[in-house]
């Protein structure tokens, strides 16, 4: 009887912790536009990810790195090869400037969303690209190609695990 008991609450434990982690909240970083959702990404606390694009008045490359952390899309950095019309000139309220031999750098000031506005130019203007790093797969898209002259929303919400998993794939549009 003992034996069986114990075998009962193994099970039990087993049962239970699975559940937990399969219906356990995850962060998703979706980008999507008014027709749906063109894509799904579970991500970690602490994920990385970059959008790029050519200023549309300096003609300069721009690239922005945000950092997914505590339900929040937040601006690590920013980096610029020139810092003229229409580009940041001096460091953010709580951040650091550095210029570099082939990038000024704007890091910190604690900017967040839940929801990110990425207007996507075309290969003449813009050229606007969204790169993933790890932990998982290094992601990169060209924007500019797959939906150029939109405005996209890139939005983090919480699924469940399973849930999240699963709704990964990129509908062919």
């Amino acid at each position: 009887m003992l034996r069986s008991l114990r075998a009962y609450f193994v099970l039990l434990l087993v049962f239970s912790s699975c559940a937990v982690i399969f219906c356990s909240p995850v962060s998703v970083v979706a980008l999507s536009e008014e027709r749906g959702t063109w894509m799904r990404i579970p991500v970690p606390l602490g994920q990385r990810l970059t959008t790029t694009y050519i200023h549309s008045v300096q003609k300069t490359p721009v690239e922005d790195e945000y950092v997914v952390s505590d339900g929040w899309i937040w601006q690590w950095q920013e980096r610029v090869k020139s810092h003229n019309a229409g580009l940041p000139t001096e460091s953010p309220r709580n951040g650091e400037f550095s210029a570099g031999p082939d990038w000024f750098v704007f890091r910190g000031g604690g900017m967040k969303w839940k929801t990110l506005l990425l207007r996507v130019g075309t290969e003449r203007i813009g050229q606007n690209k969204i790169e993933f790093s790890r932990p998982w797969e290094e992601v990169s898209y060209e924007l500019f190609r797959i939906l150029p002259d939109r405005v996209l929303f890139l939005q983090i919400y919480e699924l469940p695990f399973v849930e999240g998993m699963v709704r990964r794939s990129i509908p062919v549009w």
